[in-house]
C-alpha cells in the first residue's frame, strides 16, 4: 500500500452543496472525520495521522471552505426565523 494514496470521502465544498438535501432528509447531525493536514508517511486514510491540526489537508479543501458552514448556518437560522 502507497502511504498517502489512499483516500476515502468527499470534500467540505461537498458537503455544504449537500446540506439542503440532508435536512430535507431529516439529518440533524453530520460526524466528519477528521480532514486536517495529514502525515504522508503514515498509511492513515482515516484522517487520524494528523501532521498540522491548523491546515486543512487540501484532499478535503481550504481553511475557507470550513468557513462556509458558518455561512450556512447564519443563512439558514434566519430563514428559519422568518
Amino acid at each position: 500500500m502507497q502511504a498517502g494514496k489512499i483516500f476515502q470521502g468527499g470534500t467540505l465544498r461537498g458537503i455544504t452543496s449537500k446540506l439542503d438535501y440532508l435536512r430535507d432528509l431529516g439529518v440533524t447531525c453530520l460526524w466528519i472525520g477528521p480532514v486536517w493536514k495529514q502525515r504522508a508517511d503514515l498509511e492513515t486514510y482515516h484522517g487520524y495521522g494528523i501532521q498540522n491540526f491548523l491546515d486543512v489537508d487540501p484532499r478535503f479543501g481550504t481553511r475557507q471552505d470550513i468557513g462556509l458552514r458558518r455561512c450556512y448556518s447564519a443563512t439558514t437560522t434566519a430563514a428559519a426565523s422568518s
